[in-house]
């Protein structure tokens, strides 16, 4: 049995055992408990954002009204291509912005969807694609090496 004992700046809890109650002191002020949520609430948009933008890059891709050949189409594959890059780089910001491990690794699911259209882009930003999976390995044991070595082939690094 539990009990709580005082005000929101103290609290004490009571912790009935056999050999008699026990009583702790936990020192919990109002700052800190809003801190605590602070928190929580300042990271809860990263992975749902991470997806709306993912999900946003398989829609570019797989648009069926997207003509394959005639008139038009290589201006259509252009604009897809672009939006699909935008919102690839979006993911990558959030993931770069974000000290969450599940931001990194989300991060590398649109990588590995769509590293090979960063081959246009600056070798600055293939860069830090690259240093964004190494993080990811290092951190949170995400094996990048094969992807990491993919990339480079694609990008025709030497």
């Amino acid at each position: 049995m539990i009990l709580l004992i005082g005000t929101t700046s103290e609290k004490k809890l009571t912790h009935g055992m056999r050999d008699g109650p026990r009583v702790l002191t936990q020192y919990c002020t109002d700052h800190e408990i809003l801190k605590q949520k602070d928190t929580i609430l300042r990271y809860a948009w990263v992975i749902p954002g991470m997806y709306y933008y993912i999900a946003r890059i398989f829609l570019a891709h797989y648009n069926p009204q997207t003509l394959k050949v005639g008139l038009g189409s290589q201006r259509l594959r252009r604009t897809m291509d672009e939006e699909v890059l935008k919102n690839a780089e979006a993911v990558c910001g959030i993931s770069l912005a974000s000290p969450l491990a599940a931001a990194r690794i989300t991060a590398c699911t649109a990588i590995v969807a769509c590293g090979p259209w960063f081959h246009v882009r600056p070798v600055e930003q293939q860069d830090l694609l690259l240093r964004l999976l190494k993080k990811a390995e290092v951190e949170n044991a995400l094996p990048t090496a094969s992807l990491v070595q993919g990339l480079k082939e694609e990008w025709a690094w030497n």
